[in-house]
């Protein structure tokens, strides 16, 4: 989800700076993606937003600032794979 995110801000971001066929490109291309891995996108649930949390003070303590966006993306991916 976030990186769906993300690619959204991206295609926003060209329609503002006046790229809009590079913006439709975008556009299609994600939705194509969407159609055809909607399946496999995963959700960021109660759990996994608070465990983000619980990583992200870690990584603080450790003198990391991950942003919120590489927490989210492989907290999410370690759940996937079972590892947590």
């Amino acid at each position: 989800m976030i990186t769906i995110a993300e690619i959204g801000d991206g295609i926003a971001k060209c329609r503002r700076d006046g790229a809009s066929r590079k913006a439709a490109r975008l556009s299609d291309w994600l939705e194509t993606l969407l159609h055809l891995y909607s399946a496999q996108i995963l959700p960021i649930d109660l759990e996994i937003a608070r465990c983000i949390g619980r990583l992200s003070d870690v990584a603080r303590r450790e003198g990391h600032a991950p942003g919120l966006t590489d927490l989210a993306i492989g907290r999410r991916r370690c759940v996937a794979a079972g590892r947590y």
